[in-house]
C-alpha cells in the first residue's frame, strides 16, 4: 500500500481501492534536501524556498540551480540594526558579515548649561533626558542628548 512517495498520502478506500493523495505544495519531501518541496501534485521539486535559516541578517537564504541551499551575502549598506541607536547603526559589510555602528556623539545638558559642542543649525535645541544609568549614561541627573529643531517662540509657563 505504501508507493514510498513522501509527497503522497497512502490510503485504502472500499470503492477506489488504494489511493495515493498528493500532499499539498511545499510539504518536506523527506529527503534531507532543504531546498526541494513536494508541488502538490505528489513530485518533489526542486527550487523552493529554503526552510533552513542561518540566522545571518546579513544573508539571503535560497536554493540554486542544482537545489542546494544558499546563504548568499546581502550588498555591503544593508541594514543589519540590533534595535539599539544607542550603539550605531550597523550595517552588512557585503561578505555577510554585521559591521558594528560607530556610537552616536554624546550630547550632555545639565542645570549648569549646554555642555555639548555639537551647534545646532537653528540654534534651538531639544533636550531628551535619561533617567536611569541602564539608558547608557553614567549618572542620571539630568544627563541627555540634544535633537535640533526649527525654531520656535519661547512661551514661559
Amino acid at each position: 500500500m505504501d508507493d514510498g512517495n513522501s509527497c503522497t498520502l497512502d490510503g485504502c478506500d472500499a470503492l477506489a481501492g488504494v489511493t495515493h493523495t498528493p500532499v499539498s505544495a511545499g510539504t518536506s519531501c523527506s529527503n534531507g534536501n532543504a531546498c526541494e518541496a513536494c508541488d502538490g501534485t505528489g513530485a518533489c521539486a526542486n527550487g523552493v524556498a529554503p526552510t533552513v535559516d542561518d540566522g545571518n541578517s546579513c544573508t539571503a537564504d535560497g536554493c540554486d540551480a542544482l537545489a542546494r541551499v544558499t546563504h548568499t551575502p546581502l550588498t555591503a549598506g544593508t541594514s543589519c540594526s540590533n534595535g539599539n541607536a544607542c550603539d550605531g547603526l550597523e550595517a552588512c559589510d557585503g561578505l555577510g558579515t554585521c559591521a558594528n555602528g560607530y556610537a552616536q556623539r554624546l550630547h550632555v545638558w545639565t542645570v549648569l548649561g549646554w555642555l555639548g559642542t555639537h551647534p545646532c543649525p537653528m540654534r534651538t535645541r531639544h533636550l531628551h533626558h535619561y533617567s536611569a544609568p541602564s539608558q547608557g549614561f553614567e549618572s542620571s541627573r539630568g544627563f541627555g542628548h540634544v535633537t535640533c529643531l526649527r525654531p520656535t517662540p519661547f512661551h514661559a509657563p
